[in-house]
Order: structure tokens, then sequence, then C-alpha cells
């Protein structure tokens, strides 16, 4: 089994405003986080991903949680970011990660881009 390649970089480009690189990144650390919104929304997922060098923070879309919920994506997982886009809050950027136009759990997995 051949290991993943991380695309060298990528945080850099990401940040940078570069949506359409597609990189593959680990998830090096992957937090529930409470967020305000309406009653039962639940809790949403940070993730802290590496391109192997740098590492920067990234928002789970509430439509994402079930990966992290199932251990899909966790801790260690190579992923690869098919869709995301960059949000700058008070002068921090980080990558808001976004679903794919599905409502399976399996099709969002292959789409995100689990590799």
């Amino acid at each position: 089994m051949t290991a993943a390649r991380l695309t060298p970089n990528a945080v850099a480009a990401t940040l940078a405003g570069d949506i359409n690189l597609k990189p593959v990144v680990q998830v090096v650390d992957l937090r529930s986080i409470t967020v305000t919104g309406p009653p039962g929304a639940g809790p949403r997922f940070r993730a802290i991903i590496s391109d192997g060098v740098a590492t920067t923070q990234a928002l789970f879309a509430a439509q994402l949680c079930d990966l992290a919920r199932s251990g899909l994506v966790r801790r260690g997982a190579i992923v690869q970011l098919l869709d995301y886009i960059v949000n700058d809050v008070r002068g921090r950027r980080y990558l808001s990660l976004q679903p794919f136009p599905s409502h399976s759990t399996e099709s969002r997995a292959l789409w995100w881009g689990l590799v």
C-alpha cells in the first residue's frame, strides 16, 4: 500500500485564495465546538489540517458534521479538500469546508475526498 502524498504548500495556497487547488492534507486535530444557532442545531467540528509543513483551522459546514461524528474523518485522516471557501474573521483566516449537494453520507465522504 502506498502512502498518500500531501499537497506541498497547500495551506499557504488555500489561505491565499486558491479555491481550485483540491489539496490532499492531514487532519492533525479534530474537536467538537459549540456554535450559536437554532435550537437543536448540535455541535459543529473544527479541524486543524496540515500539508506536512504548515497548519490551519478548517470549520465543517453543518452538513459535514456527521463525517466527524461517525469517525469517518478523525485525527490522522488523510483527506482531499474538494470544496471550501476562505473566511477572514478578526484578522485570522480559516477554511470553511463545504458539502457536496447530496444527501447520503457515503457520497459526501467520497466527494469530500477521503483518501
